[in-house]
């Protein structure tokens, strides 16, 4: 058998070997912090009332779930979400962040089943549909299919899509961006 031999001078190695020891342990930290920050966070609070349309009302869920990903967040153009950056963060797949999503889903599911269809236009009927079915497939893939199982690339994809988007895309500077 062939023994592997790098192709790279050894001057590359030895600073890929030193980024690579200086990216883990970011990136450990990075999640570990999103974990405490996901523990402190509400479920969704669901308000029915003239004041908030059934449309607030599913963007609202949007814009939780959205938080809950900060990743996916940057790449929609979602940068901040309470006052806290969502660029600077990566998706927390910790058991007490996932469980914090599961309510979530399921308080949103409870709060849009109570919502009275008889008052609402076609097309608010259709969205609703949308956002039941949107919520019940959540609900699914946490409790049934459950990816974080048979998807061990998920996190390195992750780290790889945290750090595509900010450099190719135009908002900000590219201080903002970076940092």
């Amino acid at each position: 058998m062939d023994e592997f031999e790098p192709k790279a001078p050894p001057a590359t190695l030895a600073r890929m070997r030193f980024l690579t020891a200086i990216m883990l342990p970011t990136a450990a930290a990075l999640c570990l912090a999103a974990s405490a920050q996901a523990a402190q966070m509400d479920a969704f609070v669901c308000r029915l009332s003239p004041q908030e349309t059934l449309l607030h009302q599913a963007n609202r869920l949007l814009l939780e779930e959205l938080a809950l990903h900060p990743v996916s967040a940057t790449e929609a153009g979602y940068h901040e979400h309470n006052g806290v950056s969502l660029d600077a963060q990566l998706d927390d797949a910790s058991p007490a962040a996932l469980a914090h999503e599961r309510r979530l889903l399921a308080d949103a599911q409870r709060c849009f089943a109570n919502v009275e269809e008889s008052n609402l236009s076609g097309e608010d009927k259709a969205d609703l549909t949308l956002v039941r079915s949107s919520i019940a497939e959540e609900i699914f893939a946490s409790d049934v299919r459950q990816p974080e199982h048979y998807r061990p690339e998920r996190p390195v994809e992750l780290i790889g899509t945290a750090l595509f988007f900010p450099l190719t895309q135009n908002y900000g500077t590219p201080e903002q961006r970076l940092t």
